[in-house]
C-alpha cells in the first residue's frame, strides 16, 4: 500500500512538473515570439523577419510566419488572375472583390490566432502553409 503511495506522489510532482513546463513555454511564447508573430500577421511582408533575422528562432513566430507568407502569395495571385479575367465583364471584378474579402477575413482570423498563444492553421489554407514550406 505504501508503494502504490509512493507511485502516486511521483506521477503528481512529473505532473506537477510538466505543468510548470508548459506555463514557461506559454510565458516565453508571449514575449517575443508573440510579438513577431502579431507583427508577421499584421504586416504580411514582414514574414521573413521571424524566419531569417530573429535569432535564436522562436517556433511560434516561425509558424505564423509561414502562415503569413502563404496569406501573401494568396493574395497576390488572386490580384493577378482577377486583373488578368478583368478584361470579362463583371468576372474579373467578382474575383477581385471576393477574393480581396476572402484574403481580408484570413488576414484577420490569422492576427486573432497569433496574439491567442495557440498554433492554429488559417482556414483553407492553413495545413498548406504547415506542408509546403517545412524547410524554411
Amino acid at each position: 500500500m505504501a508503494k502504490k503511495k509512493e507511485v502516486a506522489t511521483k506521477k503528481e510532482v512529473a505532473t506537477k512538473k510538466e505543468v510548470a513546463t508548459k506555463k514557461e513555454v506559454k510565458a516565453k511564447v508571449s514575449d517575443e515570439g508573440k510579438l513577431w508573430a502579431i507583427l508577421s500577421a499584421v504586416f504580411l511582408i514582414l514574414f521573413f523577419v521571424p524566419l531569417w533575422v530573429v535569432k535564436p528562432r522562436n517556433d511560434y513566430a516561425v509558424y505564423y510566419a509561414k502562415q503569413s507568407f502563404l496569406l501573401l502569395i494568396t493574395s497576390v495571385v488572386i490580384n493577378i488572375v482577377g486583373s488578368i479575367l478583368s478584361i470579362i465583364p463583371f468576372l474579373g471584378t467578382l474575383i477581385l472583390g471576393l477574393g480581396g474579402l476572402a484574403v481580408f477575413i484570413l488576414w484577420i482570423f490569422g492576427i486573432v490566432n497569433a496574439a491567442s498563444n495557440k498554433q492554429k492553421p488559417l482556414p483553407v489554407i492553413g495545413e498548406l502553409a504547415i506542408d509546403w514550406f517545412k524547410s524554411l
